[in-house]
């Protein structure tokens, strides 16, 4: 337990630097440009629920005596280092466009190399990932259950006014708008051939 709180406390402070590295990014493109973060009523909501996300995962594993499961915990601690390398790869190519913000920047070109060559938005794939396996590393299934479903309702009512934007933009529509949203093409592709292939295995 103590590990693991020690663990959570890491992670949220990993999400403070990511809002002042949001803040600095957007500080940078309004000194340079005319750019600005396009108000958002989602936006406070969003950091109360990562918020309260990360105090449940310490509060379940505490009040509820979740087990650490060696088997389970190992497999989300791998998924969750998955997660890293692919922030890592994510922040590297979007350097100073990064932002936890919708920001307007009229000079901004679209970046479509990294994770951006396959899907539009990998950022909240990492997101979704992270939000269901650090729960499981401690067996905290409720808070893993319940916050994937309420991070999938805030990522569905975001991507309504985040796309609006972006598809407004000519570059973004001729670059990005036939990438799917999250999951790359070539990954259903394979998919769809594994459910092909065992179909017709028990078809005979």
């Amino acid at each position: 337990m103590f590990f693991y709180a020690v663990f959570i406390t890491g992670i949220g402070v990993s999400r403070l630097y990511e809002v002042h590295l949001s803040k600095k990014h957007l500080q940078l493109a309004q000194n340079q440009q005319e750019s600005h973060a396009i108000p958002e009523t989602i936006y406070p909501w969003m950091v109360l629920f990562h918020a309260s996300w990360l105090l449940c995962c310490v509060s379940e594993v505490y009040f509820l005596n979740r087990p650490f499961l060696p088997a389970m915990g190992t497999l989300m601690i791998f998924c969750w280092l998955t997660t890293c390398v692919g922030r890592i790869w994510m922040l590297r190519t979007m350097k100073e466009s990064w932002n936890v913000r919708i920001v307007h920047n009229p000079k901004q070109t679209v970046i479509t190399k990294g994770p951006y060559r396959y899907i539009r938005h990998p950022n909240y794939v990492i997101v979704a990932i992270e939000i269901f396996c650090i729960p499981m590393i401690h067996t905290a299934y409720l808070t893993a259950v319940t916050g994937t479903c309420l991070n999938a309702l805030l990522i569905w009512y975001r991507l309504r006014k985040e796309e609006t934007y972006l598809t407004s933009l000519p570059e973004y529509r001729k670059k990005m708008e036939h990438l799917p949203r999250f999951i790359p093409d070539q990954f259903t592709k394979l998919i769809q051939q594994y459910c092909s292939k065992h179909i017709k295995i028990l078809k005979k």
